[in-house]
């Protein structure tokens, strides 16, 4: 059985979030994905990579890949 949030039609949504806190007490999410996946393999993702991971890989720290691995489209 597949990890995350299974929707009746067979669809998963798997998420994850990296949380930190600040001294002032804020919370900030440092690093977040948001995948959601149909059975027929389409699938949308939105990342927020670190901002050092980002350089490295020259793509955008904020960004939506949409069912071709390799595009990643600026987001927020």
């Amino acid at each position: 059985m597949p990890d995350g949030l299974v929707f009746r039609d067979g669809a998963v949504l798997n998420f994850l979030e990296d949380v930190e806190i600040q001294d002032d007490g804020s919370v900030k999410i440092a690093r977040y994905s948001y995948h959601y996946q149909r059975r027929d393999g389409y699938f949308f993702r939105y990342d927020r990579v670190r901002l050092s991971v980002a350089q490295e890989r020259d793509e955008p720290e904020y960004h939506l890949h949409a069912h071709l691995e390799d595009i990643r489209y600026p987001t927020h």
